[in-house]
């Protein structure tokens, strides 16, 4: 399983329980940005020498995501916390349709990769035909292609839970697939707008999020020599799963002694 990250290193450590799907954004892009505050130094150029580009972006995309009040970390805080006129309670009401979508899209940019090793391992490029991530397409469109890699999934299961994914992964990702499909658009849903050119919260975590995926390329190249750092990374940029509410397992009754 992925490491948890230590409480005095991230905000907002997971609870027990399920995280609604806006908090798990939230709560990824703000680990990315703690992340870029700690290992700053790895992207900045010495005095007088001209920056890689890598670096150039690097510095830039973490300006967009931690420049205070108005970076996407301090405009989420803002919204968490309740201090911005139109923010939103992470903990009640309906969800987002565009941010249900956002979370398919990383799980199946995540389930496309993960097909990727298991077809590399077993020689079968074939396997990846069913692992297609359906860009720019409409909502009934996502849906039925998500089930389908839920399918192609569902038969390579083994090949899923070994690196670390739940035992019921495909059941959480449809059941996050059926919520998709009865959301309402955002305007309909209780995230109340900010008004402005700031955008409301969907808008916020987009763009963050964006700048997270951008970011992931960037780190990844950087740290493909060093190990532990590219660790810390993928420990930041990870992507909770939002399972279903888990009953506790009734037992059952104990079996009748036997007739004499």
């Amino acid at each position: 399983m992925r490491p948890s990250l230590p409480a005095s290193d991230y905000p907002s450590p997971l609870t027990e329980g399920e995280l609604p799907y806006e908090r798990a954004r939230v709560e990824q892009i703000g680990r990315v940005g703690k992340f870029g505050e700690n290992n700053a130094a790895d992207w900045t150029p010495a005095p007088g020498t001209p920056p890689p580009p890598a670096q150039t972006n690097a510095a830039a995309l973490y300006t967009a995501l931690n420049t205070p009040t108005t970076g996407v970390c301090a405009l989420l805080e803002k919204f968490g916390t309740g201090q911005q006129s139109g923010s939103s309670d992470f903990h009640g009401g309906a969800t987002s349709k565009s941010v249900l979508r956002h979370g398919i899209m990383l799980d199946l940019s995540e389930w496309n990769e993960t097909a990727g090793a298991i077809a590399t391992a077993q020689n079968k490029p074939e396997i990846m035909d069913g692992f297609r991530v359906p860009h720019g397409v409409s909502a009934e469109t996502l849906a039925a292609k998500a089930r389908a890699n839920a399918e192609n999934a569902q038969a390579l299961e083994t090949g899923f839970i070994a690196p670390g994914y739940a035992d019921d992964f495909v059941q959480e990702f449809l059941d996050r697939v059926q919520a998709f499909e009865q959301a309402e658009d955002d305007k309909a849903t209780g995230l109340q707008k900010q008004t402005g050119s700031g955008g409301g919260l969907s808008a916020t975590i987009s763009e963050g999020l964006k700048i997270a995926k951008q970011l992931n390329v960037l780190m990844k190249k950087l740290y493909e020599k060093v190990p532990d750092k590219l660790a810390a990374w993928q420990t930041a940029f990870r992507t909770e799963r939002v399972g279903r509410s888990k009953k506790a397992k009734t037992p059952g009754s104990p079996p009748a002694p036997p007739s004499s």
